[in-house]
């Protein structure tokens, strides 16, 4: 699970089967990997345009879904850059593996999860 903070910390917890969660190491700053332009793409594809994907957005909305997974790839390497958080994720993938596949959470508010692997 990665929990980011009002104030821009995150932390990255394991949550496995049957435990309570644990957090790895201590939070750290984050340096957002995506700029202005692409948040806000980023905003309006998941809030706008999943809603209505037809009409005045048919070319712009295939167009920031073909940017999700290089936009994944660049948050991924920014929350597991740190020993820690990378070697919690590496042990979690290694037991998917024998029972299946793994879920990793993302917690952006409070109340708010995402799964993002």
């Amino acid at each position: 699970m990665v929990d980011v903070t009002v104030d821009g910390l995150v932390s990255v917890w394991t949550w496995l089967d049957g435990e309570l969660p644990s957090v790895v190491g201590e939070p750290v700053e984050l340096a957002w990997p995506l700029t202005g332009d692409e948040l806000e793409d980023l905003r309006w594809y998941l809030e706008d345009y999943l809603r209505a994907p037809f009409g005045v957005y048919e070319q712009r909305g295939p167009q920031v879904a073909g940017r999700l997974a290089e936009w994944g790839q660049r948050m991924f390497s920014v929350l597991f850059s740190g020993t820690e958080a990378r070697d919690a994720y590496v042990a979690l993938r290694t037991r998917a593996v024998g029972v299946g596949a793994g879920v990793l959470t993302a917690r952006l508010g409070e109340d708010d999860r995402v799964n993002v692997a």
